[in-house]
């Protein structure tokens, strides 16, 4: 494997730009501090943390720049110890001043795993790194995730969002010393993502992603294949109601339409929810039957993915923006109700009563890899109002590289620019089959403004043709990014 080192003033950019960070934080740092190079070799860990030498595995899209690093590579020998398992997915980050510690999934079925990372800002490496989550348990496929704390609208000490992506799958909250949660409450279902949604005055709420119908929460001769997904809430007085079952799920519902098919973009419709019997929340097969019960009769989604609260500053109410990948197999009177996936945003009526009325809004719909954004997997969302919309394959035909798009929300509206092209994932190795890369993808992404500026992200690959070799799964890579334009 070739070495691929950033120049020096590109690492100097990136080094400056999270001093200054920093600084803002009040810590003192300063930012001509000496450039620190990375380790000169592979899998090494030296006085300044690890880096990852392994080529990037992602690259700017046609006129866009600034700045990619590779933190760490699947099978890299981390600082503790331990190899960097496969199948990266959902990020969550957090920390005060110079250190910033990530917790990121590994979506492998039967043993998922979670890392937990301190990164230091100020030299751009890994400091330590361990399992909190570390396979033995039994989890599977734990895909997006959220890290949530006070300033997300859930008080307390913060906690990792992570679920089970299975046909009974489990949410689970992890704090920053690693204590697990299970969170039955929440529904036995394909959990995608997990988010608190900000702006309530005397209610703790949280949005939850069912990803039902994927190839890996069902078997492939499974009629759920080709079923829809639903949008549940739960609500609690407090974040430890949420925690431990005081509070009430909810799945989304409207009387104006049974389903996204048919949705164009700008259509609103009203909305409103239903509450979820906690005997029939915490039995996978009796919740799927009881949604699609005519009486019940839940709103029906093609896949739902990933999800975040509206960020905007100035932005005012309870809102939040998530995806739906699309389904093919999911087809009335021979027309399919979203192919390639869509943009919606839910927003609130009442910030004092979040089980009340609210507003769908379908932003965008996909029509397809060969003319712009498809198939939504993981995305978040900055204070400027700025989507990062990562892609899955899911659907096909593609015939071309996943990417990372970003979309401009115009002010406080909800109307989107134009979709940019701002990052190709690639594969560096010029001796496998270019076309090996049509099927990886782009997996978690998280805003990393707070601590390295305007632009700033980080992101994983995963890299479906190269097979991890110190754990199950897929090779893939840890990449931090500072985005100029």
């Amino acid at each position: 494997m070739g070495v691929d080192k950033m120049t020096s003033n590109a690492r100097r950019f990136m080094v400056v730009a999270m001093a200054l960070a920093v600084a803002a934080c009040d810590v003192e740092e300063d930012p001509t501090t000496p450039l620190i190079e990375p380790p000169s070799e592979s899998r090494v860990e030296n006085e300044i943390g690890f880096l990852t030498d392994a080529p990037l595995q992602a690259e700017f899209g046609p006129g866009y720049s600034g700045q990619m690093l590779a933190l760490a590579t699947v099978d890299d020998v981390l600082p503790g110890g331990a190899q960097l398992a496969g199948t990266l997915d959902g990020i969550g980050i957090w920390g005060r001043g110079r250190y910033l510690n990530l917790m990121v999934n590994h979506e492998i079925s039967g043993a998922a795993r979670v890392s937990k990372m301190k990164i230091d800002t100020k030299t751009q490496t890994i400091v330590d790194h361990s399992y909190v989550i570390d396979g033995s348990e039994g989890y599977s496929r734990l895909c997006s995730a959220e890290w949530v704390d006070a300033g997300d609208g859930f008080p307390g000490r913060g906690y990792f969002f992570t679920g089970e992506e299975t046909e009974d799958g489990l949410q689970l909250a992890i704090d920053a010393q690693g204590n697990v949660t299970e969170l039955p409450h929440i529904g036995r279902y394909a959990h995608e993502n997990q988010i608190s949604v900000p702006g309530f005055r005397r209610n703790v709420v949280v949005l939850n992603f069912d990803d039902r119908g994927t190839s890996g929460s069902s078997p492939a001769n499974d009629p759920d294949n080709g079923a829809e997904s639903e949008l549940y809430m739960y609500v609690a007085r407090t974040s430890r109601g949420v925690l431990h079952g005081r509070g009430q799920l909810y799945v989304f519902a409207s009387h104006e339409q049974p389903n996204v098919r048919g949705l164009t973009p700008g259509q609103q419709i009203r909305g409103y929810w239903i509450p979820v019997p906690d005997e029939v929340a915490q039995d996978s097969d009796a919740l799927s039957a009881w949604v699609d019960e005519p009486e019940h009769q839940a709103f029906g989604f093609a896949r739902l993915e990933d999800g975040f609260y509206d960020k905007r500053k100035g932005v005012r109410g309870a809102g939040a923006f998530f995806f739906d990948t699309g389904d093919g197999d999911l087809v009335t009177d021979g027309e399919p109700w979203d192919s390639w996936g869509s943009i919606y945003h839910l927003g609130w009526h009442d910030p004092r009563n979040p089980s009340g009325a609210v507003t769908l809004t379908m932003l965008d719909r996909s029509s397809g890899p060969t003319s712009g954004w498809a198939s939504p997997d993981n995305g978040d969302m900055n204070a400027l109002g700025h989507i990062m919309l990562q892609e899955d394959r899911a659907n096909g035909p593609w015939e071309r590289e996943p990417r990372i798009w970003r979309l401009k929300l115009s002010g406080t509206s909800l109307s989107l620019g134009a979709p940019e092209h701002v990052v190709s994932i690639v594969n560096p190795d010029p001796e496998d089959d270019p076309t090996d890369v049509w099927g990886w993808e782009s997996s978690g992404i998280v805003d990393v403004s707070e601590w390295a500026g305007t632009g700033a992200w980080i992101f994983d690959v995963q890299a479906h043709s190269i097979a991890a070799q110190s754990s199950p799964g897929d090779g893939g890579q840890l990449i931090a990014m500072q985005l100029k334009n």
